[in-house]
């Protein structure tokens, strides 16, 4: 999974799992937070993911939750289990956007909330 940070200079990210919690990535403007993981054996994993856009003397300025992580986006990803599979999310100013196997076919998915 890579969560890719396009256009904000002060991002903070924070995903977590029912097992495992990945804690605050602070991103500015092309960075990239990934990693790896294999869904459970009764595919119930899911990663949430904690959106923070920070102002410049570090005040929220938007907050947003969803998941990045769940069966429907593991439907979405390309569901094999043999198979590495790549998903990403790039943040924009605008909102979210999603793809799956390569960043160049992102479909937007959700803004944030005003």
């Amino acid at each position: 999974m890579h969560i890719i940070d396009s256009e904000i200079q002060n991002l903070i990210v924070h995903v977590l799992s029912k097992d495992n919690d990945l804690g605050n990535y602070t991103m500015t403007i092309n960075d990239e937070f990934h990693w790896d993981f294999r869904r459970n054996f009764g595919e119930t994993t899911e990663f949430s993911g904690h959106f923070y856009w920070m102002t410049s003397d570090n005040q929220i300025y938007q907050e947003v939750e969803f998941s990045v992580f769940n069966n429907h986006i593991a439907d979405e990803c390309g569901n094999k289990l043999l198979k590495t599979n790549k998903c990403f999310w790039l943040v924009k100013s605008d909102g979210f956007y999603f793809a799956k196997g390569s960043p160049s076919d992102l479909m937007f998915k959700y803004t944030w909330p005003h």
